[in-house]
């Protein structure tokens, strides 16, 4: 197994020795970005122009439709197969680019079925997306970081990309559980705020009423709001807590390393402890800041005693034992302050 720590410190050692604003000068239409920017970035991963497997294979053949000698303007292939494509732009391209150009890759990715994570790029901004329930393109990047401006966690999730540690079934894994988490929230979120009819009925139900009228229908969204949402809330806590009719049952194991988290956390002036909480769910424990899924610290996923993994920021950690959680203080730490006011 790739030592991903090792991975990181190479990445950052070869950024560090990258004169990136020379590169940007440089590029100052899409082929010179590619050679400046985009080759340079995809050689610190690993990767070479070539035609062989974990290669960087460039004008990759991607008809689709009515349209032919189309080409992708990259595509990595492990076993012959393009798991991997990469539209790429100029540096100095002037339009939002998720809109038109990442229309262009979704294309590309319908025709090439094979393909399971994109890249779209201009040499500054990367944003990795997947394919979205076998069909074409999630609409948002998975991950996503700027050249210009790189992160300690934009590093730590580059190491999974490296030819030497990449894994893209693992890597899906993640993102789409972290897909599926936001379009929940957001699902949430919209039913909520603006209750449905569907909504208004079935809590009319609950409440054994026997015919609604426009005018109950009106009192009861006027009664889904913060108070009332946050006094079930609190009780679906308690009872989570306690284990009532959820089907969830917080381990010991999972409440050591939420402790353990925690004691890490309390070691920096940073964050306040007591506005860290847990969420336990079916298929995963999440540490998390007031409680709010969208502060999220960390994911612990627990398949069996020799599986057990830790992700923060789609970065998957192998923890073979509880105590192995020490070893990601500072990420933990530089996580968990990003959220404090």
């Amino acid at each position: 197994m790739a030592d991903l720590r090792q991975i990181e410190r190479d990445i950052k050692r070869r950024l560090k020795a990258f004169n990136f604003q020379e590169a940007f000068e440089h590029s100052t239409d899409e082929a010179k970005t590619r050679h400046y920017l985009i080759n340079p970035f995809f050689e610190i991963l690993g990767y070479e122009v070539g035609f062989g497997n974990g290669q960087l294979v460039t004008e990759y053949d991607a008809d689709y439709g009515s349209m032919r000698g189309k080409k992708v303007d990259y595509a990595i292939l492990f076993r012959g197969k393009p798991n991997i494509i990469i539209e790429a732009k100029s540096a100095t391209l002037k339009t939002d680019l998720q809109k038109k150009p990442l229309r262009q890759l979704n294309n590309y990715f319908n025709y090439l079925n094979d393909a399971k994570i994109g890249i779209l790029t201009n040499g500054i901004q990367f944003h990795f997306y997947s394919r979205y329930e076998g069909k074409g393109l999630n609409t948002e990047p998975f991950f996503s970081f700027n050249l210009s401006d790189i992160q300690t966690a934009d590093i730590e999730g580059l190491a999974q990309f490296h030819l030497s540690a990449i894994n893209i079934n693992e890597i899906l894994e993640v993102a789409e559980e972290e897909y599926f988490r936001d379009k929940f929230d957001e699902a949430l979120y919209q039913e909520l705020s603006k209750p449905s009819n569907d909504l208004v009925k079935a809590i009319f139900n609950r409440m054994e009423g026997s015919r609604l009228t426009a005018t109950q229908a009106d009192k009861i969204k006027s009664l889904i709001n913060s108070v009332s949402l946050k006094s079930v809330v609190d009780r679906l806590v308690e009872e989570d807590a306690g284990g009532a009719n959820s089907g969830i049952v917080t381990t010991e194991e999972e409440l050591q390393v939420y402790q353990i988290v925690r004691t890490i956390l309390a070691q920096s002036r940073k964050v306040q402890t007591d506005r860290v909480t847990y969420r336990d769910q079916r298929t995963v424990f999440s540490v998390l800041i007031d409680d709010n899924i969208r502060q999220k610290v960390c994911d612990l996923i627990i398949k069996d005693k020799h599986n057990r993994t830790l992700v923060m920021d789609n970065v998957r950690y192998d923890i073979p034992d509880i105590d192995s959680v020490l070893k990601l203080k500072k990420q933990l730490i530089d996580k968990a302050s990003t959220f404090m006011e």
